[in-house]
C-alpha cells in the first residue's frame, strides 16, 4: 500500500506528487487463476465474483503471470518482478533458519518510496522471519502483520506442537529506522472470534431491520471516566461528560450498546449486571421509546460494541497514535467483554418482564 500524502503524524513525510494515485494491491493466497468470473471461473466455479468482474472491466486485465504456485515465491516475484529463484525465494521455507528476499533485492517498496511515496505492508509477509528480512528492511515505511504463514495459527492448540517445544509466531509490528517488535501470539483463540464476528456483524448491517435502526449525532464512547460527578449533601450529582473525540452520526442503539458494556458490568470479568443493564435501558426508554428493531437488535449490537472497542484498543497498542494525552488500553479487556456478549446474549425481556420485545 502506497500512498503520495502521509497523514499521520511522526512518520515519513512523504513528496506530495500531483497527478500520482495512490497504490492498494492486494494479494490473496490460494486463489486460482481460473477462480474469479473475469477469468472464465466465478458462476461456473460455484462463486460469482461480480465486483471483482467489474473491476476487471473498468481497469486493465493481466494474462501471463510466470511464478510457482507458493505463497513465497509468489510474493517475491510481485515485489521485485524478477523470478523468485534469483532472489532466494523459490519455495517456502521450512525448518527454520534464514530466510526470505535478499537484502540487496530492489522492491516495489523502494522504488515507490524513492518517487516519494510513504509506503506500508499489512497482513501476511513471508518473505523473511528476522530482523533485516522484515518489510521495513525491504522499502516499507511501516508494517503490521505475521512475518510467515497463516497455517501456524494452528500450532498453539495442538499437542504435538506444545511437546516438541514449538515457538508460536508473533503479530508483529514495526516502522522505518527502528526494530519490528512482537506483539501477541497469533493463534486460533482470537483469529477465529474476530473472524466469526466479523461475518456476524456484516450480516447483521445488511439486514433490513438494522436499516431501519433510528440514527442520529452519538457519543460512540460514553465510558465511565468520561463523566465526571460531583458530591453533594443530597448525594453524587452529574456535573459534565467530555472526551467527544469519537462522536459522531451512528445508530442510537450503538451508542446505548456502548454504555452497557462498560457501566453495567463487572470490569473483572466482563460479565454483564443484569439489573443495572436493565435500569440503565429502562431509563433511556422513558426518555425515547425504543423502537421494535432496536429492542431486538439490541444484543448484536452489544457485540459489535464490543468488537469495536477490542479491535481500536489492539490498534492503540500496537501501532500508537502521536497523541500524548492517550493512553493504550488493555485490548483483552474487550475480548472478554466480547466473549461475554456471545455466550450470554442479554436482552432487557430476561429480568425485567415489564420490558416489551415484540
Amino acid at each position: 500500500m502506497a500512498r503520495p500524502d502521509e497523514v499521520r503524524p511522526k512518520r515519513r513525510k512523504s513528496v506530495a506528487v500531483a497527478g500520482k494515485p495512490n497504490i492498494v494491491f492486494i494479494l490473496m493466497d490460494n486463489l486460482g487463476y481460473g477462480e474469479l468470473g473475469c477469468y472464465g471461473g466465478g458462476i461456473l466455479r460455484g462463486a460469482p465474483t461480480p465486483r471483482i468482474d467489474a473491476l476487471a472491466s473498468e481497469g486493465t486485465r493481466l494474462l501471463n503471470f510466470n511464478v510457482e504456485a507458493q505463497c513465497t515465491p509468489s510474493r517475491s516475484a510481485i515485489m521485485t518482478g524478477r523470478y523468485s529463484i534469483r532472489s532466494g525465494t523459490h519455495s517456502v521455507p521450512m525448518g527454520g533458519g534464514l530466510d526470505g528476499l535478499t537484502q540487496w533485492e530492489v522492491t516495489i517498496a523502494k522504488t515507490l518510496s524513492g518517487a516519494g511515496y510513504a509506503t506500508a505492508h499489512f497482513g501476511k509477509w513471508h518473505l523473511g522471519s528476522e530482523d533485516g528480512r522484515l518489510p521495513i528492511d525491504q522499502g516499507f515505511d511501516e508494517w503490521y502483520g505475521i512475518p510467515r504463514t497463516t497455517d501456524e495459527a494452528f500450532w498453539p492448540s495442538e499437542p504435538a506442537a506444545k511437546a516438541a517445544g514449538v515457538s508460536y509466531m508473533h503479530v508483529m509490528e514495526g516502522r522505518k529506522g527502528g526494530k519490528s517488535r512482537k506483539g501477541p501470539v497469533y493463534d486460533l483463540k482470537q483469529r477465529t472470534l474476530i473472524d466469526t464476528e466479523l461475518a456476524f456483524q456484516q450480516q447483521l448491517a445488511a439486514s433490513p431491520a438494522y436499516a431501519a435502526l433510528p440514527r442520529g449525532a452519538i457519543h460512540a464512547d460514553l465510558f465511565r471516566d468520561n463523566v465526571m460527578f460531583d458530591t453533594t449533601e443530597s448525594g453524587d450529582q452529574l456535573t459534565g461528560l467530555f472526551d467527544f473525540y469519537f462522536a459522531g452520526v451512528d445508530t442510537y442503539l450503538f451508542d446505548i450498546a456502548v454504555c452497557l458494556n462498560d457501566w453495567c458490568i463487572d470490569l473483572e470479568s466482563g460479565r454483564l449486571e443484569e439489573g443495572r443493564a436493565a435500569a440503565l435501558v429502562a431509563a433511556y426508554a422513558a426518555e425515547r421509546a425504543l423502537s421494535g428493531s432496536e429492542r431486538r437488535l439490541l444484543p448484536a449490537v452489544m457485540r459489535g460494541a464490543a468488537l469495536r472497542f477490542w479491535l481500536s484498543r489492539l490498534w492503540d497498542l500496537h501501532l500508537p497514535r502521536d497523541a500524548r494525552l492517550l493512553t493504550a488500553h488493555d485490548p483483552t479487556h474487550f475480548e472478554r467483554v466480547l466473549r461475554e456478549r456471545v455466550a450470554t446474549p442479554w436482552h432487557p425481556a430476561a429480568t425485567d418482564p415489564d420490558f416489551e420485545t415484540a
